[in-house]
């Protein structure tokens, strides 16, 4: 149980090294409203709730120093306040294991200043116990098992591990049921009710970039843009957790997130849709996105260059749709690389993929036993 009220800052899916909304610009964003004195001297833990990376990045290609910078700016102001800072590793096709740049830095900042800061980069599903708060916390990381219902059934294992009934609260990188259309087939989803009985604070998750709140569950969304259909607000969530069990916890909105917006042009003639877009882009910021939907033998389509000679500091882009076509803004939510989900293997999850298939093909526990000592020879590689 906490021994006090717990001040936690949770933010998720940033997205560094994404190829649409520069580093520079998301850093700039970070530094405003999160890596500063004014948010993190009110905070204990803070919680990077997966895909901090958008992708494998390279030295040559010039992010990775705006990067490390801004780790090592974040951590000597967690080391002014005595911040907490546990980051967990998102989905691999994003992180890719790379938030192990934090260790380095922290591991560098004691050996320059003679401090440290508490961190963990969490690669693996765990239980941990913070004897400061009296805290026991949940980590997932996204694609643990190969179902999520494995996963589920791991972590009441490692409950019963620890005697425990329940964590205090999670950190999960997924989705649950409640977030995604019922009739999008095929992405695994966490049960919310099974995870909701086994917390008994919060549950902080990541991975759906919009922002939502159920009952236990916040997830916090992503903090900032970097497509299309993503024109809800972007941010973070503080939370102060209090021992009675009662919680006040705010979405901070990140108010110059990266623009993206959509127009629809419903007129034949193009002049009358020209006019639609002035109206609309007219106070957007430099480097906004703007994508242009019509059906698909509107005239305004083939025009995108003189909408480029007109507004030469905006992105352009266009969707055509069919007269007819339902639109369904909820699949925006989802990347494109969700809707096929390769299983990325790895010397971490190895022995969680594996032996779960191999317990229902019948094997013999004496060989069952060696194929799990041989993994983990493995892992150690």
């Amino acid at each position: 149980m906490l021994s006090r009220t717990l001040r936690v800052s949770c933010i998720s899916d940033i997205h560094l090294g994404n190829r649409n909304n520069k580093t520079r610009y998301i850093i700039a964003n970070l530094d405003k409203y999160f890596s500063n004195d004014e948010h993190l001297s009110k905070v204990d833990l803070i919680l990077l709730a997966g895909d901090v990376f958008d992708d494998l990045l390279s030295l040559s290609g010039g992010d990775v120093q705006y990067i490390y910078a801004w780790v090592a700016r974040l951590l000597r102001i967690c080391a002014r306040h005595n911040v907490m800072v546990r980051v967990l590793e998102g989905t691999p096709s994003h992180d890719r294991g790379q938030s192990e740049c934090f260790t380095v830095v922290n591991d560098i900042h004691e050996k320059n200043n003679g401090k440290r800061v508490n961190l963990k980069h969490v690669k693996e599903l765990s239980i941990e116990h913070i004897e400061e708060f009296d805290l026991d916390v949940l980590y997932v990381p996204d694609e643990w098992c190969h179902t999520t219902e494995a996963t589920l059934e791991q972590v009441r294992d490692l409950l019963a591990e620890k005697n425990l009934d329940k964590v205090d609260i999670a950190c999960m990188h997924g989705q649950f049921s409640y977030q995604l259309p019922a009739h999008i087939p095929g992405i695994p989803r966490h049960d919310e009710n099974a995870y909701m009985d086994l917390v008994r604070h919060l549950i902080y998750i990541g991975h759906i970039h919009v922002h939502s709140r159920n009952d236990k569950i916040i997830a916090q969304g992503s903090f900032d843009r970097i497509s299309h259909g993503e024109e809800g607000p972007k941010g973070f969530v503080t939370s102060l957790i209090h021992p009675d069990g009662s919680n006040e916890t705010t979405f901070v909105v990140n108010e110059t997130a990266r623009k993206y917006i959509t127009v629809t042009c419903p007129y034949e003639d193009v002049e009358e849709n020209l006019k639609v877009i002035d109206r609309a882009v007219e106070d957007l910021p430099e480097e906004s996105f703007v994508r242009i939907e019509a059906h698909y033998a509107n005239a305004i389509l083939t025009n995108l260059n003189t909408l480029r000679s007109r507004w030469p500091l905006l992105i352009w882009s266009s969707i055509a749709r069919d007269k007819d076509e339902k639109k369904n803004s909820q699949i925006t939510l989802i990347q494109e690389e969700s809707l096929y989900v390769p299983i990325h293997i790895d010397r971490h999850n190895l022995s969680q993929l594996v032996m779960p298939r191999l317990k229902t093909a019948g094997i013999a526990d004496d060989i069952l036993q060696r194929c799990a000592a041989n993994l983990l020879e493995m892992q150690k590689v």
